[in-house]
């Protein structure tokens, strides 16, 4: 089912700090942008697909409920996970799905590793093959979080050296063999590292780094064992994401006024752009970002944002 949302973007005129919002009726969690396509979703099983690099928007259901928790996009092919365990796929570029399994269990969270999907549900994670039959699992109980929080559990997991690494209570991480064993953990609160040790779960990698956010500073290491301090990124923080390979930041300047900023090494920050944001407020925050041919779009409840770098 396909419903036109009636507004539209323009880009005409656009400047360097400059952004303009396309207010919606779907609170969004994720982006993703490749040319001039622009794929979003999250609530009420939707997603918001433009062909024209935000030009105009197409609201598409890929399930009758639920929040789409991933899509992964492999050129025309996309397959979509929901929070309600349902598995969807599109072979037309996401105009039109079809359900082809259901796992009979939440989906907090999912991957892609060799071997298939890893998912975190509410009371284990799991993993599945490519064609969704059960490998193998692990009881994990994965609590409540509070909705206003980036992310949710979407961010908690990587795969990462042939591993999966698992964030639990914001602060500490264990590590899973392919075969769901135990095999280490690390807690940036009991080495001391953290003040409040209050944060949102969010995983990262880049290269030979996981990324680790507990309170405003990243942190990363290469082993599980020995964690450095890669940004301390201050009070004004507001979210982080890893695109080709570099972190990029967003903080506060002032009200309504936001800094992009591109991390290359330690504590070393540089200013990508610098723009006004009228649209987002604290019940409306920025919930993802994505940088294509020199334009950042951000997402958040009921809002779609782009402005030039």
């Amino acid at each position: 089912m396909k419903t036109i949302l009636l507004l539209m973007l323009t880009a005409i005129g656009l400047s360097a700090n400059e952004i303009e919002l396309t207010p919606i009726q779907l609170n969004l969690n994720r982006i993703e942008v490749r040319n001039d396509t622009i794929l979003t979703y999250g609530d009420c099983g939707s997603l918001l697909l433009s062909l024209d690099a935000g030009e105009t928007w197409e609201q598409i259901k890929a399930f009758d409920k639920g929040v789409i928790q991933h899509i992964f996009w492999d050129g025309k092919r996309m397959t979509a996970f929901s929070d309600y365990g349902d598995v969807a796929v599109s072979s037309e570029g996401a105009s039109n799905w079809k359900t082809v399994a259901s796992l009979n269990d939440s989906v907090f969270a999912v991957i892609r590793y060799p071997k298939g999907y890893f998912i975190r549900s509410d009371k284990k994670i799991f993993t599945i093959t490519n064609d969704y039959k059960r490998i193998d699992e692990f009881p994990f109980a994965s609590g409540y979080i509070a909705p206003q929080l980036p992310y949710q559990y979407r961010k908690s997991v990587v795969w990462f050296k042939n591993n999966f690494i698992l964030s639990s209570d914001y602060t500490k991480c264990f590590k899973f063999n392919e075969q769901l064993e135990l095999t280490d953990s690390i807690s940036i609160k009991d080495l001391g590292l953290c003040e409040k040790c209050s944060t949102y779960y969010q995983l990262d990698t880049e290269g030979d780094f996981a990324y680790l956010k507990v309170d405003n500073i990243i942190y990363r290491t290469t082993d599980l064992k020995n964690i450095d301090t890669f940004l301390n990124a201050g009070m004004n923080y507001l979210l982080h994401k890893v695109i080709e390979n570099k972190i990029h930041v967003i903080t506060l300047k002032s009200k309504k006024n936001y800094i992009l900023s591109i991390i290359e090494k330690p504590d070393s920050v540089k200013i990508l752009n610098e723009f006004k944001l009228d649209g987002f407020t604290l019940s409306l925050d920025i919930h993802d970002l994505q940088i294509e041919d020199s334009t950042v779009f951000l997402i958040g409840d009921e809002k779609i944002g782009r402005a030039q770098v």
